[in-house]
């Protein structure tokens, strides 16, 4: 003779419960912090392609040449501050942490795209060359701060 379990079901609806209801909970919390890391990969590429497009160019010669350097090279940083986001989420940080990194790495790259825009363009030559030092170093800056971000908060110890 077969005997059969019978399955928990709901009260409110009749239907059967699962019986690993603690895994669909977990991968709740994995795509919440799923979602916490894209806000900080979002965070970074606005900011990424504020930068690209909206920084002052580099403006050499007797011609007046424009060079885009911030074009070319703010992408790398973007690149390298995104790993850096992945790596943290790898870490195993938490919720929590996942989400106070996310808003520091808003925070830093606004702040970059802010100063790679308004910062003050070095002119120098009898054919006035300026350099927009500012735009070229703003995004690396943003990348060391991301990284060193992603450590200290990992570092952190909250309460869940």
């Amino acid at each position: 003779m077969v005997t059969y379990q019978e399955q928990p079901t709901c009260t409110n609806c009749g239907f059967p419960l699962r019986e690993n209801s603690t895994e669909s909970a977990q991968n709740l919390i994995d795509l919440s912090k799923l979602t916490w890391l894209g806000v900080a990969f979002a965070g970074i590429w606005i900011n990424v392609i504020i930068i690209s497009l909206f920084t002052p160019d580099l403006v050499s010669g007797s011609q007046q040449e424009h060079l885009r350097l911030s074009l070319y090279l703010s992408w790398i940083w973007g690149i390298l501050a995104s790993n850096f986001a992945l790596e943290a989420h790898q870490k195993g940080l938490t919720q929590t942490q996942l989400k106070i990194y996310a808003v520091v790495t808003i925070v830093i790259w606004s702040i970059a795209s802010l100063v790679a825009h308004y910062a003050p363009v070095m002119v120098s030559g009898s054919d006035p060359t300026s350099l927009p030092l500012f735009s070229l170093m703003a995004p690396a800056v943003a990348l060391f701060l991301t990284r060193s971000s992603g450590i200290v908060i990992s570092n952190l110890k909250f309460a869940e």
